[in-house]
């Protein structure tokens, strides 16, 4: 039996993987019209084990979409449902208390059995309809995943809880909540004929969903956060870009909170990964998008920022100048062994300036000091062979081209 998980468990790579996810978003978009921010946050939500909100008014099909969407990842039967009113008490999510613990032993004990504490997913509709008690209860619940029972505190499997709400949070009290849910969504009915006129010939119905059998599961869900995790790298541009738009939000009279700031960034490898590349680059700060805003007037202002990120995949550029420098290198080696003098010496005091020029070039070119470290590694090669040769000519433009290493006044060192 456990080879036969770990076999399976070989084959779930990352455009295996990728492409379940793509499917699922897929299936989703015949059913959710024009409804991308809704979807992405979902997927985002539950690929990162945090918490999603969507703001907007009744009829725009979220409730549907969170259950098809569970569906469709396996989880139907592991969703804790409920939607709440100003008369909801926190027993109607947490567990009532039991009066025997209580009248025999003067303890104060919950009983959980299908409460919000043993559910992996939970669906709270109308969240800020509720009362300020009964969202304070989650609180502990939603960042830590730990609750409190009869003087015990314990771990809940609790993955991802997503919110509706038909407004904005208006009260003070209601802000600590609402800072613990990572990523939002406005959501809005159509504006647009064409689109309005797809959604009368589509079905929003979730048994119309549920013929589609299951694309993922718990399994394929903890593969793709390991895969994230260990292959997904943050590259400093990206991150030099993150803290220089922390700058720019505050300028514009949004502060976040320190937690958010610090889950936003961790998002970004995840947000990186569902673009289909393995290093985090500016442009995927657009997916931020879905995290640094709280209010309406927020978002129109957090987007034209996130604008001038739009196609900056500098990352790639530089990956395709570094594979430039290796095809040079490789082309003057012509096959021969870099090891052995004999073999090396053989080449021409012509091939190393051209080689070495070429080198250079690209060097300047470059941005991230990744990329610089990396080409100046190939330029070490190139040295080497320099070396070997021992001639006095191939000696004095050594000394006097790389003695103290790898010229600084140029682009790349700016």
């Amino acid at each position: 039996m456990k080879n036969k998980v770990k076999k399976q468990t070989a084959t779930l790579t990352s455009p295996v993987l990728l492409k379940r996810v793509n499917k699922v978003l897929g299936t989703l978009r015949k059913h959710s019209i024009e409804q991308d921010d809704l979807l992405e946050t979902l997927m985002l939500a539950t690929l990162t084990k945090e918490h999603v909100i969507f703001i907007g008014p009744w009829g725009v099909n979220k409730t549907a979409t969170i259950e098809n969407f569970m569906h469709l990842i396996g989880a139907n039967g592991d969703l804790f449902s409920i939607t709440i009113d100003n008369t909801t008490q926190p027993e109607a999510l947490l567990g009532p208390y039991a009066p025997r613990e209580l009248i025999e032993n003067n303890r104060y004990i919950r009983n959980i059995e299908g409460s919000i504490l043993q559910s992996r997913y939970a669906f709270i509709g109308e969240v800020f309809n509720g009362n300020a008690a009964t969202r304070h209860a989650l609180h502990r619940v939603l960042n830590e995943r730990k609750f409190e029972n009869g003087g015990s505190t314990f771990d809940i499997p609790l993955q991802s809880a997503f919110f509706d709400s038909n407004q904005y949070p208006a009260r003070k009290e209601d802000k600590p909540f609402y800072d613990r849910i990572l990523f939002r969504a406005a959501v809005w009915p159509t504006q647009n004929v064409e689109t309005l006129q797809r959604i009368l010939h589509c079905s929003l119905m979730v048994r119309d969903v549920k013929v589609t059998p299951t694309l993922l599961n718990a399994q394929m869900l903890r593969v793709i956060r390991k895969l994230i995790a260990t292959t997904v790298t943050m590259t400093e541009i990206a991150e030099q870009e993150f803290l220089s738009l922390f700058v720019k939000l505050q300028a514009k009279d949004i502060a976040l909170s320190p937690r958010r700031w610090y889950k936003a960034f961790h998002a970004l490898p995840t947000i990186a990964w569902l673009d289909g590349c393995d290093c985090v680059e500016p442009c995927h700060l657009l997916g931020l998008r879905h995290i640094l805003w709280d209010n309406a007037s927020d978002i129109p202002v957090l987007t034209n920022i996130l604008e001038s990120y739009r196609g900056m995949t500098l990352v790639a550029k530089e990956k395709a100048s570094l594979k430039e420098g290796v095809l040079i290198l490789e082309s003057i080696l012509g096959g021969r062994n870099l090891d052995d003098v004999s073999d090396v010496t053989t080449l021409s005091r012509g091939e190393y300036d051209a080689t070495m020029a070429s080198l250079q070039n690209i060097r300047t070119t470059l941005i991230t000091s990744e990329s610089i470290a990396e080409l100046d590694g190939i330029m070490a090669r190139a040295q080497k062979i320099l070396q070997a040769r021992k001639s006095s000519d191939v000696d004095s433009f050594f000394d006097t081209t790389f003695k103290d290493g790898p010229p600084a006044d140029d682009k790349g060192d700016q």
